[in-house]
């Protein structure tokens, strides 16, 4: 919550929505909207083979709306030149996330503390998950 001049007000990111709207708190149903806020345990691991990175958003930060997520994954998959796995049909999201972690690399993830956070938020929100392990070598993305 925000202290504003006009009483509190709430960020929230109701259920279905795509905006993060900032409404004074006695206009909100409360009972009838679903509020989804990154947890302070959200986090990505990545496994590549025996190495591990651990991605975590900002703290106490809004989710990503899925299309800035996607748009920010698309731009880094063409960024970092990455190939889909299935050359045939479409690419999933999860491909995606493997194949751009892939090509990030152990090194860097650990060199680029933004871009650990930009990734965890990208995942995280096209997931749709606050926990997410994406198994490089094995090419699984568990929750």
């Amino acid at each position: 919550m925000h202290g504003s001049e006009g009483g509190d007000s709430v960020s929230l990111l109701a259920s279905g929505h795509e905006e993060c709207a900032h409404l004074p708190t006695d206009c909100v149903d409360w009972h009838h909207l679903t509020f989804h806020r990154i947890p302070m345990s959200a986090s990505v691991r990545l496994s590549f083979g025996p190495a591990e990175v651990i991605c975590h958003p900002p703290e106490g930060d809004v989710p990503d709306s899925v299309e800035s997520a996607r748009r920010w994954l698309d731009e880094q998959f063409t960024a970092y030149e990455c190939e889909p796995l299935n050359p045939l049909g479409k690419v999933l999201t999860r491909d995606k996330l493997i194949v751009l972690a892939e090509a990030i690399g152990v090194r860097g993830f650990q060199a680029d503390a933004a871009l650990r956070q930009a990734y965890a938020r990208a995942a995280i929100a096209m997931l749709g998950r606050g926990s997410v392990h994406i198994d490089v070598d094995a090419r699984k993305v568990t929750f």
